[in-house]
């Protein structure tokens, strides 16, 4: 009977001990999982302060083109696009100048011979 009482406190105490290592695997788990969620929150964080950052940019930009569009826009256009040709001949030159309108149809108003 003593030698059974001996081998059922080596069992129990096996189980305590595996008990033991289990409860501090538990805890090493949880600690590991814990520094991964606070990396993994330190990472979102992050990202989410750089699509900040970039979104911050596109209205920057967004604002810088539509202001140059609205400059462009104002800006007084010509009716007509003047663009002189001068042409070399044999007894001299030919210049033609020619304006053209804002719908391509083109038409000459001078040409002389110098």
């Amino acid at each position: 009977m003593y030698a059974e009482h001996l081998r059922i406190m080596k069992v129990l105490m096996g189980m305590e001990q595996e008990h033991k290592v289990t409860e501090d695997a538990g805890r090493a788990a949880e600690q590991d999982a814990a520094a991964q969620r606070h990396a993994a929150e330190e990472k979102y964080e992050e990202a989410v302060a750089g699509l900040v950052e970039m979104e911050e940019r596109a209205v920057m930009a967004e604002s810088m083109l539509e202001a140059t569009f609205q400059y462009h826009k104002a800006q007084p256009s010509p009716r007509f696009i003047f663009t002189p040709s001068i042409k070399r001949i044999s007894a001299g030159y030919t210049v033609t100048c020619l304006f053209r309108s804002r719908n391509r149809h083109s038409f000459t108003s001078e040409h002389q011979n110098y």
